[in-house]
């Protein structure tokens, strides 16, 4: 039984490191309904950028092909484009873009030459140069979100980094302070006690024992509240260096997402 909750466990382990794994940008053939055309697309997952900027990509794309372009929401259509690579008729082009998760969007595109769709069987030359067109699209919105991404995330990191050693300072500084306070007290015990042993004391005398020991309270309480500041600064710090621990696995898992699309 036990062997059996193991296998569950490690199974389950397994998909969830399989859910999270970076995907390299992969175009596959299925049939989607975009602006009631209900045909064969082209359909591709990217990653990190946001539907507004796949969007303003891939209308850029049609419109250096097509003087016609209208937008719809999360759909594209262009009449009359022009892809010599793919055909050499002009084609219209449906495009739709949507959500699947927090960091992934799914592009699928619809390529009509005429009534007949281009598909991986009927023209599968015309196919191939619409894959490589979406796949280099694809690869580079996701590629440019990716840098941005891993960008943002260095900054975090070294701003994260800042602030720590700026903590780490302060409790320098706390330290310093608490030492020099301790010093004073030792200093100011002296004299009043040197003061305190001598006989026929003048008044001046005593105004000067009086001031000392309100110099050695005076440094005692500075001492307390400088301790309390440092153990305050020290939970900070404790905070930081988790949080930095953390951005710093950020930092790589990052770095190998945007490996993916290179």
């Amino acid at each position: 039984m036990k062997k059996l909750h193991k296998a569950l466990f490690l199974s389950l382990l397994f998909c969830s490191f399989s859910l999270f794994a970076q995907e390299a940008t992969k175009i596959t053939e299925k049939v989607v309904e975009i602006s009631d055309i209900k045909e064969s697309a082209l359909v591709v997952k990217i990653n990190r950028a946001s539907s507004k900027e796949i969007q303003k990509g891939f209308k850029a794309e049609l419109k250096k092909r097509s003087k016609d372009v209208n937008t719809s929401g999360k759909e594209m259509i262009a009449s009359a484009a022009m892809f010599e690579s793919i055909s050499t008729q002009e084609l219209k082009v449906f495009a739709r873009v949507e959500k699947l998760n927090e960091y992934d969007h799914e592009l699928s595109v619809i390529f009509l030459s005429g009534e007949t769709p281009v598909t991986s069987t009927k023209n599968p030359s015309g196919y191939k140069a619409a894959e490589t067109f979406l796949y280099n699209f694809a690869n580079n919105i996701s590629k440019s979100a990716n840098a941005s991404f891993l960008k943002a995330e260095k900054k975090a990191l070294k701003s994260l980094d800042k602030d720590l050693k700026k903590l780490n300072k302060k409790v320098s500084k706390a330290d310093k302070k608490i030492s020099q306070a301790e010093s004073n007290i030792n200093k100011n015990k002296k004299t009043a006690e040197k003061l305190e042993k001598e006989k026929n004391l003048d008044a001046k005398g005593i105004d000067k024992r009086a001031d000392a020991e309100k110099d050695v309270l005076k440094d005692r309480e500075k001492i307390e509240s400088l301790k309390k500041e440092k153990n305050n600064l020290e939970k900070e710090i404790k905070d930081k260096e988790k949080d930095l621990k953390k951005k710093e696995k950020d930092v790589k898992s990052a770095e190998k997402a945007y490996e993916v699309y290179k």
